[in-house]
């Protein structure tokens, strides 16, 4: 009886393994995927994402993670493969963390997918006509 028993628990357990294993293999071979992390937690300034827009409208994105990207959270761009969904990423705005009521916006941050590979774009505000790139911090404040 005791054994009966373990095996209809034993069969129960890997039921459950298999329903929450199964979509994540599948997933993982029908799409590519990219993790995203804000790692302005590190950093003297930090900076919070929020998402104003994912493309293609169509399907191609399959994940695209929380709304918003607090310093230090990390985010994965998941994207089909399927014909159609050669481009695809998601684009957010990004402010200072200090900059609660998001009033000051920086620039543009673009998790994207293109070409078979993953990229991040950042595009900054230029002041008084003048662009001007000295590094990778993305207040240009650095100066060596």
């Amino acid at each position: 009886m005791l054994t009966h028993t373990w095996n209809k628990f034993s069969i129960f357990l890997i039921a459950i393994i298999a329903t929450y294993q199964l979509p994540t293999v599948v997933y993982a071979e029908d799409s590519y995927s990219s993790q995203f992390i804000n790692q302005s937690n590190e950093g003297p300034i930090k900076y919070v994402l929020v998402k104003t827009r994912v493309w293609p409208e169509s399907g191609c994105v399959v994940d695209s993670g929380q709304e918003i990207l607090m310093p230090g959270d990390k985010t994965q761009l998941v994207i089909s493969k399927k014909p159609g969904c050669e481009e695809a990423g998601i684009g957010y705005s990004f402010y200072k963390n200090e900059d609660t009521k998001r009033e000051n916006l920086l620039g543009y941050v673009s998790h994207r997918f293109r070409d078979g590979k993953f990229s991040l774009q950042i595009s900054m505000f230029c002041e008084g006509g003048q662009c001007v790139f000295r590094n990778l911090d993305p207040d240009q404040t650095i100066k060596k």
